[in-house]
């Protein structure tokens, strides 16, 4: 078998890999994303009703664009929801559940 055949022969198996690397990934990142906004009183923030990233950088001490990808990053979840003006609420029915997992 030529090597052109051997790396045909192969690609199934890389690309089942590839993907279990990705979905890995994407865990680790979506475990960190919950594990800071819990760390962070991002959480008990949130609880509190909704928050713009400005404001949210304010009251937990975090840069403002720190706070808007962690609040992108939870709204890639599905955990909190970006409204019309900007600012964002929790959509988990207990978030605060859910970041103790």
């Amino acid at each position: 078998m030529g090597d052109a055949a051997v790396a045909a022969s192969r690609l199934p198996a890389d690309s089942v890999l590839a993907e279990r690397g990705h979905l890995l990934w994407e865990a680790i990142a979506a475990s960190a994303a919950l594990e800071a906004a819990g760390e962070l009183g991002v959480v008990d923030r949130l609880k509190a009703g909704p928050v713009a990233p400005g404001q949210l950088a304010r009251d937990c001490g975090l840069g403002e664009r720190g706070a808007q990808l962690l609040l992108a990053a939870l709204a890639g979840l599905g955990v909190v929801a970006a409204s019309g003006d900007g600012s964002y609420h929790g959509e988990a029915a207990d978030l605060a559940a859910l970041v103790a997992l």
